[in-house]
């Protein structure tokens, strides 16, 4: 994770790419940008996808499934994006996910950037075997309590193995899914206006949060460290409600004066009533991918995060300040780096534009 963008500004996201971009260096000091080779363990899940099966409830109910999806290369390559349906006899409203799922080159290791109509958005760690086999670890909780879910896939030419292990507080883990994909022609792009799964509705935090869906004209500066001068930057910020407002979504297109290429970057929000604040997820056409957390105080958005970059800890505050019709203004970014003292690493202003649909990811 190079960096960290948040709900109120993906942008942020903008700092190190923008520095590295105009000024001169050495070509051995410039990172590397291009993909990462561990993503060639992900080369076998890529197409199209469906099966049926059974889930074995932990209660002792049985319920049939039909499912249908495809992973494909997104963002420059950096991203594996899955995107599934499962439908359920019985149940009128099916369970839609998409994932994105890379490589973290800063702490060395696969993660999954993962959202869904279940009102969820967070980040899972990945681990990968050769010849197609994967394994996801999630936590989550239930009415207050913990549970873990372990999610196991192999494939072998056209057929893929998914087995789904849960463990909650008390007795064993159970195995409630225990079955075969295969290959398909028809592609599945997703549905983000799929309903709430199980009837999941918006928190009032997420309410708040939609407010200021729209697309923006977004002008700025970054600092990448204490004493360089600030780089102005330019694009667009789009916001948007997915899933039954379970979710929101966040799409940046920007560029830094002097460089040449643009930065795009996808953001989902949840709220983690656990954590009991909103949770961001993030991936952007430079590999970079993450979590942070939000919290609003007063009429302000905070969003806070502590992680590594450029093997230095890295904590950041971005806080953005909104209209009295939810609608953003200005955004400010500060950042602590090593043992640098705190600086300004980022300003910003929004002008409303109005509403548009999100564009396809290249």
């Amino acid at each position: 994770m190079t960096t960290c963008p948040t709900r109120s500004s993906l942008f942020a996201a903008f700092v190190a790419f923008a520095a590295v971009a105009a000024q001169p260096v050495c070509a051995q000091d410039m990172p590397d940008m291009r993909p990462a080779a561990e993503l060639a363990k992900l080369k076998p899940f890529v197409g199209n996808w469906q099966g049926r099966g059974t889930m074995d409830d932990p209660s002792g109910e049985s319920m049939s499934w039909r499912a249908h999806g495809t992973y494909r290369w997104v963002l420059n390559d950096h991203f594996l994006r899955e995107d599934f349906v499962i439908e359920f006899d019985g149940m009128p409203v099916p369970m839609v996910f998409r994932s994105y799922i890379g490589w973290d080159r800063e702490n060395g290791r696969y993660v999954a950037a993962v959202c869904s109509n279940e009102g969820i958005a967070r980040l899972n760690e990945v681990q990968l075997g050769d010849g197609g086999a994967m394994t996801v670890m999630m936590r989550g909780h239930e009415a207050g309590s913990p549970y873990f879910e372990r999610h196991c896939s192999s494939v072998e030419g056209d057929e893929m193995s998914l087995t789904i292990d849960l463990l909650m507080v008390e007795g064993d883990a159970v195995r409630v899914i225990d079955s075969k994909l295969m290959r398909c022609d028809d592609a599945y792009d997703g549905d983000t206006d799929a309903k709430g799964w199980m009837g999941a509705t918006p928190d009032e935090n997420l309410v708040r949060l939609a407010k200021a869906n729209g697309l923006y004209d977004v002008k700025g500066s970054v600092v990448m460290m204490p004493g360089q001068p600030p780089m102005n930057i330019h694009g667009t910020d789009l916001y948007e409600s997915w899933f039954g407002g379970n979710v929101c979504h966040g799409q940046t297109n920007g560029f830094a004066d002097g460089a040449p290429d643009e930065y795009v970057a996808h953001s989902f929000w949840s709220w983690d009533a656990h954590r009991r604040c909103l949770v961001t997820v993030f991936v952007s056409n430079m590999g970079e991918i993450g979590e942070m957390e939000a919290r609003w105080v007063g009429e302000q958005l905070v969003s806070t995060t502590a992680t590594v970059q450029m093997g230095m800890p890295l904590a950041q505050r971005f806080v953005m300040t909104c209209a009295a019709d939810g609608h953003w203004r200005t955004g400010i970014g500060h950042s602590l780096m090593g043992a640098i003292d705190p600086f300004v690493s980022f300003k910003a202003t929004y002008e409303k534009k109005g509403e548009k649909k999100g564009e396809k990811e290249r």
